[in-house]
C-alpha cells in the first residue's frame, strides 16, 4: 500500500465521520457514506465518491447540500488530519 492510498483511507474515515457527527443539514440524509477517494499523486486533488441512499430529488438537495458545506467539510477534515497540505475535495 502507497502513501497515497494510505492517506485515502485515512480521509475516507475522517469524512464519514464528520457527514455522521459534524454535518448538521438537515437536507443530507443519514444514510450518506463515503464510498472511495481518489487522490492525485501530488496529493493537491482529491475526488470523493458519495453514496446517498434517497430518492432522486433528495439526492440531488443532498448534492447541492453537500457542495454547499465544502469549506466547513475542509476545515473540519484539517482538524481531524494532520497532513502538510489538504487536498482540493471535488
Amino acid at each position: 500500500m502507497d502513501r497515497t492510498e494510505r492517506i485515502a483511507g485515512e480521509m475516507r474515515r475522517a469524512l464519514s465521520d464528520i457527514l455522521r457527527n459534524d454535518l448538521k443539514d438537515p437536507r443530507i440524509p443519514t444514510v450518506t457514506s463515503v464510498t472511495n477517494i481518489k487522490l492525485a499523486k501530488d496529493l493537491k486533488y482529491a475526488k470523493v465518491y458519495i453514496s446517498i441512499y434517497a430518492g432522486e430529488e433528495e439526492k440531488k438537495a443532498a448534492l447541492a447540500a453537500l457542495r454547499g458545506s465544502g469549506g466547513f467539510i475542509r476545515k473540519a477534515l484539517g482538524q481531524k488530519m494532520i497532513i502538510r497540505t489538504l487536498p482540493e475535495l471535488t
